[in-house]
């Protein structure tokens, strides 16, 4: 099942009420006005803004120069980053250990999944500890979607290496990427970041049966018209997205799995309003938007 947002479509955000909130700040434009001016930007290296985002990093490495890129990946539509920061490791005490980041910016697939085990796998042991206490390794992440069951295992791989999972200020991390950063031990949303949920979907081939079956629960089948009722949102994406192809949003075993997920991560009240919440949205590029203060009232975000 596809869970993805077309890059092509991230404009549909700012035309859904979300103008005044959200600026997508593609890889081609950076914000110098974070610097309070562009002749100070100026003097950073192009290293130094996080992939992705155009966004210079809060630590001092970043602002200094003191950056050092260890890896810099590309795949297809897919962007990698390991980069260390010098002298990090001193400035914050570190009596073993390295202080490293990854930046990720782009589809959430396979390539991102196997990339980012391995080289979390390299780095949890080698990771800086003061006082026998080990630092957490940061992920800075920002995409706009990809597959379901990719979102899933790298949740499941963030957990399991305890990191501290970030989207960078004036990013989006949508649909597939919002599934993953729940997985992360500490989460963090920038300025003028947003995160997005929305229901999962298939693409078919054909004309929209309506009325459509919904199901917002694992035991319960509405209607499109009774679940429209109980659950009003944006269902402006479900018609047909041309003459033969539709959006399907029902249940293909899939959602149970979701909820139990949200579940896991966020608790049974938040994980399951999450889970209602975002089954409004059957839509390749609208959904539940939250900035980082609205993300902490439901604990989707640590700090």
């Amino acid at each position: 099942m596809n869970f993805k947002v077309c890059e092509k479509k991230k404009s549909y955000l700012l035309k859904s009420g979300y103008k005044s909130m959200i600026k997508i700040i593609s890889s081609f434009f950076i914000p110098f006005f974070l610097l309070g001016s562009a002749s100070a930007a100026k003097n950073i290296p192009d290293q130094n803004f996080i992939v992705g985002s155009g966004t210079v990093g809060a630590q001092r490495a970043y602002h200094s120069g003191k950056i050092k890129v260890l890896l810099d990946a590309n795949f297809n539509n897919l962007r990698i980053r390991k980069i260390r920061r010098v002298g990090e490791e001193l400035a914050v005490g570190c009596e073993s250990g390295r202080v490293v980041a990854l930046e990720l910016h782009g589809h959430i697939g396979p390539d991102v999944t196997y990339t980012i085990d391995t080289l979390l796998a390299d780095e949890y042991l080698l990771r800086c500890k003061v006082k026998n206490r080990p630092f957490a390794i940061k992920v800075y992440i920002s995409s706009t979607g990809g597959l379901l069951k990719d979102g899933y295992a790298l949740g499941e791989i963030f957990n399991k290496y305890k990191v501290s999972v970030r989207i960078p200020s004036n990013s989006v991390c949508g649909s597939a990427c919002a599934v993953a950063f729940l997985g992360g031990i500490y989460r963090l949303i920038g300025n003028n970041a947003y995160i997005m949920f929305h229901a999962p979907y298939s693409i078919r081939k054909g004309k929209d049966p309506l009325p459509r079956r919904f199901f917002p629960s694992d035991t319960e089948e509405l209607s499109r018209e009774t679940y429209e009722a109980l659950f009003p949102g944006d269902y402006s994406q479900q018609q047909p997205r041309n003459g033969n192809t539709y959006l399907d949003c029902s249940d293909q075993g899939h959602l149970s799995g979701l909820q139990s997920y949200y579940k896991k991560y966020l608790g049974e009240k938040n994980g399951n309003y999450l889970f209602h919440r975002s089954m409004n949205y059957c839509s390749t590029s609208d959904g539940w938007v939250l900035d980082k203060d609205a993300a902490k009232i439901f604990g989707i975000t640590t700090y």
